[in-house]
């Protein structure tokens, strides 16, 4: 369910002191009046102290206050000021879907508390890291970060901070499947909620516990603790609690067996999510939709529900949801195929034994030696039908096997150097940010940049290992798409009319070749566009060609270091040739020719 996943709610404690609502336009006009007759720094404390409120209601604009406030507290260095609205702009990009930026501002969060010697706000944003390693199942590192959420703020006495960080401790176990201990945590704070009438905290403890009840079995008692906390958020108005109870609720039927009548509460948790901007919940409920459908035997509707849920927020983080829904998909065709096999082989056996009975009648007729002969024909052709029919399926399952490892390496590209790359380059950008060396800091910031470009480059090399194989279309979009971020120069691009199909290694390699030559081009010739175009040869020879009308050069004289030499090497590793045509004030040519349909075991 969504508290224990999730853990939605406690992202929000010691933030709803204000209950400011806005609508539309009109609000964040009025917003921006009020801000107007203030100072810089009364506007980015008002900010703060009204985030929440602004986020139950408009997430975006939230967001958008936020980092008017984070950019006015670092002018003017305001360190304990920046570092809380880096905390609220973290928990803010987490319920977005926006992971790599909420880490980095708890990160720095954490550092300026630091700083500024606030241990309460250190433990905040410890409790809210760990809600995130939780998220993507670090449940050592997520238990880890809450210990020392809880040790600091016992030190401080915030008991908000120690209900929250044992919330989020009792989802942990939840998730761990050690029940019972996260009902005693549960049962703990629940008791010190009450002594602080802490009345919004309280209803996520009991949505926790109904949790806990649903995975023991006792769904009549997790209906009680669900009815409990929603009547609270309704009275407080909380939009967001009641969003996750509708869909805590349709997980419960879902749980107990009952999928048809999780369905209009996974539905509705759609609609009012898309209502309030809660994008995180939003996706989840459609998953849960996605669920439901598969339970009831709907994997069509399921397939079309999980890929809403992912099209809501396609990034670096998103990609291992991509590959679960074509992981869905291909277990569908799979399934679908095994079908159309045996109903196939059914109809082969009947059919046999048709050609059986005409063969007996046959062998009436014509004697023993019609009969033999006939027979062994029959057997023959059978035969070889099921050899066929196996040979099939075993290219099928090869087919989905290779596919399958494919995913995985991108997968585990994306989560495990992927991941580890994104949080190294935030602590480094956040080193420079507090750095008072300038030279420290230029190193450190040129580091940065240098793992962002290995981060672009292992996307590069994720995109192009998923999939068995790639279409011409496909790599004109990419290399646009890269063309249009290095420069403004127009690309101008000509494809065959009939698409062709490539394989990963020549689709990385003529990428390769296309970016270095752009990159070329905007560098050196001062062109004002450049042209690429494919030609298919009928000899099956496919030619790349990359032009500009720019300022030329002598290839004869071209000194070292180029790029001209890889980008031959990559055309000759694809059994192919690449060849420079210029002059001084001429402008450059590039043409690549490889064979289409040479076999390309291993990637680049």
């Amino acid at each position: 369910m969504i508290p224990a996943r999730l853990c939605y709610a406690l992202l929000f404690w010691g933030f709803f002191a204000s209950v400011f609502m806005l609508r539309g336009q009109e609000a964040q006009d009025s917003v921006y009046v009020v801000l107007a007759g203030m100072d810089e720094k009364k506007q980015a404390e008002y900010i703060n102290d009204h985030f929440f409120a602004f986020h139950s209601d408009n997430a975006a604009l939230a967001i958008a206050l936020g980092e008017k406030a984070r950019a006015l507290a670092q002018k003017n260095r305001w360190t304990h000021l920046e570092a809380q609205t880096r905390k609220n702009l973290g928990v803010a990009y987490y319920l977005e879907g926006d992971y790599p930026k909420a880490l980095l501002h708890y990160q720095m969060a954490l550092d300026l508390f630091t700083l500024s010697g606030d241990p309460s706000g250190q433990g905040q944003v410890l409790k809210e890291m760990g809600n995130y390693f939780k998220k993507f199942q670090r449940f050592d590192k997520a238990l880890e970060q809450l210990e020392q959420a809880i040790a600091i703020c016992t030190e401080v006495r915030d008991t908000h901070c120690i209900a929250a960080a044992l919330d989020i401790k009792g989802v942990v176990y939840i998730e761990q499947g050690r029940f019972d201990e996260a009902e005693a945590i549960f049962k703990k704070e629940l008791a010190l909620q009450r002594r602080l009438g802490d009345e919004k905290a309280l209803s996520y403890t009991w949505a926790n516990l109904a949790e806990v009840a649903i995975a023991q079995g006792d769904f009549r008692q997790a209906e009680a603790f669900l009815s409990r906390s929603t009547e609270i958020r309704k009275r407080l108005g909380d939009r967001i609690g009641v969003a996750i109870n509708i869909n805590n609720t349709g997980e419960m039927f879902l749980r107990s067996g009952q999928p048809e009548n999780a369905l209009p509460y996974f539905q509705k948790t759609v609609e009012e999510t898309e209502r309030i901007g809660f994008a995180d919940l939003q996706r989840h409920a459609m998953q849960m939709l996605s669920e439901t459908h598969a339970a009831l035997g709907q994997h069509q509707e399921a397939i079309g529900w999980l890929n809403r849920s992912y099209a809501l927020k396609d990034s670096l983080f998103n990609l291992n949801h991509s590959q679960q829904i074509a992981e869905m998909a291909e277990k569908y065709e799979a399934v679908k195929k095994e079908k159309e096999l045996a109903l196939r082989q059914r109809q082969l056996q009947t059919r046999n034994m048709l050609l059986g009975l005409s063969i007996a009648g046959l062998i009436l007729l014509a004697g023993a030696f019609v009969l033999v002969f006939r027979y062994q024909k029959q057997r023959r052709i059978q035969w070889k039908r099921e050899t066929e029919l196996k040979t099939e399926l075993i290219r099928s399952e090869l087919s989905l096997k290779l596919q399958n490892e494919r995913l995985r390496i991108s997968r585990d590209l994306h989560d495990n150097l992927g991941a580890e790359l994104t949080i190294v380059g935030g602590a480094l950008s956040k080193r420079a940010h507090i750095s008072a060396s300038m030279e420290e800091r230029s190193a450190l910031e040129t580091i940065a940049m240098n793992i962002r470009q290995a981060m672009a480059l292992l996307r590069e090399s994720i995109w192009a290992i998923r999939y068995e194989q790639f279409s011409l279309l496909s790599l004109s979009d990419k290399i646009s798409d890269f063309a249009a971020r290095a420069s403004s120069l127009p690309l101008l691009v000509s494809i065959p009319e009939d698409d062709i199909s490539l394989s990963p290694a020549q689709t990385l390699n003529l990428f390769r070749i296309a970016q270095e030559a752009i990159a070329n081009s905007i560098k050196y010739s001062e062109a004002s566009r450049i042209e690429l175009s494919f030609l298919l040869k009928q000899d099956q020879q496919l030619s790349m060609v990359l032009s500009d009308n720019g300022r030329g050069f002598d290839p004869e004289a071209l000194p070292a270091g180029n790029g001209l030499g890889n980008m031959r090497f990559r055309a000759e590793e694809l059994g192919g040739s690449l060849e420079v045509e210029s002059a001084p004030n001429e402008g450059t040519q590039i043409r690549v020719s490889i064979p289409l349909h040479q076999k390309q075991d291993l990637m680049p």
